[in-house]
């Protein structure tokens, strides 16, 4: 049960991640650092950082998706 349990709330952690990836990097990006808003560049900076957040974020789920699936497989199955 506590495996389920903790399995859970990683799911949720990262849920939540993903969701705020967004309003986290516009506060950064706008906020902390002072970028204009209506600048090209600086919605490049910001695309650039939110996208790769999320890739890298899928590509950590998948892989554990994977490996997971993986685990069930007997090597002489394969």
């Amino acid at each position: 049960m506590s495996q389920y349990l903790e399995f859970a709330s990683l799911i949720v952690s990262w849920a939540l991640i993903l969701s705020l990836n967004s309003a986290f990097w516009d506060w950064f990006l706008f906020n902390i650092l002072g970028l204009d808003r209506n600048k090209k560049l600086p919605d490049v900076v910001h695309c650039f950082f939110n996208n790769s957040t999320k890739i890298a974020l899928l590509l950590v789920v998948s892989t554990f998706a994977v490996t997971i699936a993986r685990s069930f497989v007997t090597i002489d199955r394969t």
